[in-house]
This record gives C-alpha cells, structure tokens and sequence, in this order.
C-alpha cells in the first residue's frame, strides 16, 4: 500500500501466494494461478458509503462467463443479498457489482474483441443513481437507476479470491480503491497516469 493508508495485502500460505512476472513497460505484476493463489486485505470499508471509484491494471489467462462475483479479481463478500461487491475484467466481458441491495443488480459489458492475457485499464466510478464502467480510458457503458448507497458489504477484502471460492486466473499490476465517487477531472488524472505508466 503506496497510499499510507495501511491498506495492505498479504498472503502468510506459501502455497496461496502469487507469483512475481513481468508486468507491461517494465513493470511488475502479481500473477493469480486461477486455482489457489489470492491475497487479503485487513479491510477496505465500503460499507454505508454513497460512492467508490475502482482502477485495475491487469490482464488474463483465460475467460469467464462470469457472475454473482464468481472469478472477479477485487472482491467483497455480503452481509446481506446482494451486497457483494466486484470487479473483473475477461477476456471477452467484463463483470462489476457496487453492492447496494438492489435485487438484480448485475451490470456486464462485453468487450468489442478478445484480450488474451493483454493488459488493461479498467475503471468503475457511479455518479449518482448511474453506475459506469471505462476500459483504456473509453467510456464503454453505464448503467442508470442503481441505488445510491452501498450496503450489505462485509468489512473482508480479497484479490484474487470471489464468490462460491473461486479464482482469478490472470495477473495485476496495479489495484486502487476510493471510497467515494471521483470527479470526473480526479479520475481522469489517475487514468492519465496509469495509461503512461503501464503504456496501454
């Protein structure tokens, strides 16, 4: 954790470690074996927040029609129904949830092409009543009349470990959380930023 939060991951099982590869423009990633390896956060709270904003770099071995924050790389189990909150990008679709208890909240977007363990930058922000997703700085889809405040969301935080115990197959360079939903101009500079680092 860079940001001085103390927000930081850790794994102590040797076995459910991540493994260090090669990132994009000379950066490193962790690399998540789709099986076994994830790491934990002590806790990022998100719970009775009316906002977040959510930035991953990060790329894909293989596919999932994922759901429900079945695969998803950054997740929150629920308290309650529909709570769960995740993200995920594939290498056809992409999966997101801000948990707010609103039944049949399960925003998707397909990808206009197949990424094969290509890096990416995915962004989640919701402004208001509207959730929306951009990918290598587009913004590629939002999705109106969502609830506004977030609740039923545990205080666990896993990456690279989701819902029914399964697994993110795939790497991350880089993972940051707000709690509260960025200004555009905010957001754009953090998008800047990552696109230079990474080169996408």
């Amino acid at each position: 954790d860079q940001s001085g939060s103390g927000n930081i991951a850790l794994q102590a099982t040797a076995a459910n470690q991540p493994s260090v590869v090669p990132g994009d423009n000379g950066q490193s990633a962790l690399h998540f074996d789709g099986a076994s390896s994830f790491m934990s956060f002590a806790g990022i709270p998100i719970d009775g927040c009316t906002g977040m904003s959510v930035f991953l770099v990060s790329s894909n071995a293989s596919d999932h029609p994922a759901s429900y924050g079945t695969y998803a790389l950054l997740y929150w189990p629920e308290t309650a129904s529909w709570g769960s909150t995740f993200f995920g990008s594939y290498q056809t679709s992409s999966h997101f949830r801000f948990g707010t208890m609103q039944t049949g909240n399960e925003p998707s977007f397909t990808m206009p092409f197949t990424r094969t363990n290509s890096f990416g930058l995915g962004e989640w922000v919701p402004s208001g009543t509207t959730d929306s997703m951009w990918f290598n700085g587009q913004n590629v889809v939002s999705f109106a009349s969502k609830v506004q405040q977030m609740n039923g969301i545990g205080t666990s935080t896993l990456l690279g470990k989701a819902a029914t115990n399964t697994f993110y197959s795939g790497d991350v360079s880089e993972v940051i959380v707000y709690s509260r939903a960025l200004a555009a101009t905010e957001r754009q500079a953090i998008e800047q930023y990552l696109m230079k680092k990474y080169h996408l």
